[in-house]
């Protein structure tokens, strides 16, 4: 759900924009009366770090007592960031910001 900010002009709006694009944010949807932003966040890198090796951990301990290849092991820890990254992609703050009427 995204968040709303109300703005009184224009101007105001276009500030507030400009701000939020050096914060990082993009532009989503622009209208007459409505700017929809997203922030870009891939996730912290240090939760990827930790994952990583969580993730190769685990699944060493799991392919071992499986009886299954190591090697398949690295695929399990890269796809685990993968997930973590999309899930952080699409779980990213949202900001509407509307002209007051």
């Amino acid at each position: 759900m995204a968040r709303i900010r109300q703005v009184s002009s224009p101007e105001e709006r276009e500030r507030l924009v400009d701000d939020l694009l050096t914060r990082g944010y993009r532009i989503e949807r622009r209208t007459q009366s409505s700017i929809k932003l997203k922030a870009t966040d891939y996730g912290e890198a240090i939760h990827h770090i930790f994952l990583f090796f969580a993730a190769l951990l685990v699944g060493a301990l799991v392919f071992d007592l499986l009886g299954l290849p190591a090697g398949s092991v690295w695929l399990v820890a890269i796809l685990s960031n993968v997930c973590y990254a999309g899930h952080s992609w699409f779980t990213a703050e949202e900001i509407v910001i509307k002209l007051e009427q």
